[in-house]
C-alpha cells in the first residue's frame, strides 16, 4: 500500500485519512446516539494472531485506554480485526473485562461470548449494490 501511495504524485495522505478513519468526534457522536463502542485494536494489524501475547496485549490495552479516556467508560465489547485471533487474544480480552466479542463472519465456532458470529459489512454492502 505504501508503494502505491508513493507512486501517485497527487495522493494526499491527510485527505485519505479523513475519508477512511473515524475521528474522536465521530465516536462521541455515535456514543451520544446510543451506540455501543468497542475495541478493535489500536493499529489494526491484519494478522493479530501472528503477534506474540505481549504485542496483542499492547494493541488492546492502548485501544482500551484511548476509548476509556475519550468516552468516559471502559469498553466491554469488541470485534476481531480481520477475524485473526487466537487463544492468547481471548485471554487478553478477558483480562481487560471484555464480555462480548464478534467474529467477522457468520460461522458459529461455539467458542463462547468472545467469538460470536456476525455478518461482515462488506457482504451487506455488496448485497445492497453499494460495492
Amino acid at each position: 500500500m505504501d508503494a502505491l501511495m508513493d507512486e501517485d504524485d497527487g495522493f494526499d495522505l491527510e485527505q485519505a485519512a479523513a475519508r477512511l478513519w473515524m475521528t474522536e468526534d465521530h465516536l462521541l457522536d455515535l456514543r451520544d446516539q446510543g451506540h455501543v463502542i468497542g475495541l478493535h485494536s489500536y493499529s489494526h494489524p491484519t494478522d493479530l494472531a501472528a503477534l506474540d501475547e505481549a504485542r496483542q496485549r499492547d494493541e488492546y490495552r492502548r485501544n482500551h485506554a484511548h476509548l476509556t479516556g475519550l468516552l468516559g467508560a471502559a469498553p466491554t465489547v469488541m470485534s476481531h480485526p480481520c477475524n485473526a485471533y487466537d487463544a492468547r487474544t481471548l485471554k487478553v480480552l478477558g483480562e481487560l473485562g471484555i464480555v462480548m466479542g464478534f467474529r467477522s463472519n457468520l460461522h458459529d465456532c461455539g467458542g463462547g461470548p468472545l467469538e460470536l458470529p456476525r455478518e461482515d459489512h462488506g457482504r451487506i454492502a455488496r448485497q445492497m449494490g453499494l460495492l
